[in-house]
């Protein structure tokens, strides 16, 4: 009895572990305001052409505030290195001043991030993860320290449809702003969040945010048919009324 006893408090607490773990907040993680999650792909992903991505900072023995940090805006789906490559479209990342990406063109890099003169792939480079190698480019920062919100794990926030909170302390963010409007039909655009260090002259990432809290927007072009106003709907219905009116005394001369 004893030992079942034993056995079922270990088991407990070797779940109770397992929850915890699942449940940590990364030390880098992206997010999307309004963002949903895709439990497909397991990514945070935008509803809407226009949006505003957040990076986040919880510090740790790899990742300190001062240091220098890179988003990666990679086009999707995977691309392959094409010479000429074609163009795609363009996106925005909206700041003072406004950037504008012309993807595979002009600004971005084909490989995997961080960005090389030789574009090789390493084992110090970010992961595959189903992305890359493609068309990327590295937007660099630093996080402020007079910019922090409540801690919270942006995959659970995403799956529940929360919105973000605006106020607290705790977590350095990085707000950026990007419009996805002009890509062509079909394309988007996978964002990684990591920082780098370099080893015998070879740039490699440090520490990143985990793939399950990536974020990425895809061209929207879908938007809902025109609603006819109430004024149209009425000189539409006299006119039906009046198209009846008419064959009715047709058929009744024709009688």
């Amino acid at each position: 009895m004893k030992k079942q006893i034993v056995a079922l408090l270990a088991g407990a607490m070797f779940m109770v572990g397992v929850a915890n773990v699942a449940n940590a907040t990364p030390t880098l993680q992206l997010d999307i305001a309004g963002g949903t999650y895709n439990t497909t792909t397991e990514t945070i992903v935008a509803c809407s052409n226009l949006f505003t991505l957040y990076a986040y900072l919880l510090p740790d023995g790899k990742s300190f505030l001062n240091d220098n940090y890179f988003v990666s805006a990679a086009l999707i789906p995977q691309q392959n290195h094409t010479t000429p490559s074609p163009s795609l479209g363009s996106f925005d990342y909206i700041a003072n001043p406004t950037t504008t990406v012309h993807v595979t063109q002009d600004l971005m890099y084909f490989g995997t991030p961080p960005f090389e003169s030789y574009q090789a792939f390493d084992s110090g480079d970010l992961s595959k993860h189903g992305i890359f190698p493609t068309y990327f480019k590295e937007f660099a920062f630093k996080f402020s320290a007079n910019d922090q919100i409540s801690e919270y794990n942006t995959q659970d926030r995403a799956k529940a449809g929360d919105p973000i909170s605006a106020s607290g302390t705790g977590m350095y963010f990085k707000a950026f702003t990007f419009d996805l409007s002009h890509l062509d039909t079909g394309y988007g655009i996978h964002f990684d969040l990591y920082n780098e260090t370099v080893k015998n002259g070879d740039k490699d990432i440090r520490s990143f945010a985990p793939f399950s809290h990536d974020a990425e927007g895809m061209r929207h072009d879908n938007p809902p048919p025109a609603v006819p106003e109430p004024g149209t709907l009425m000189l539409l219905g006299m006119g039906m009324l009046g198209l009846a009116v008419y064959g009715k005394r047709r058929m009744n001369k024709e009688a």
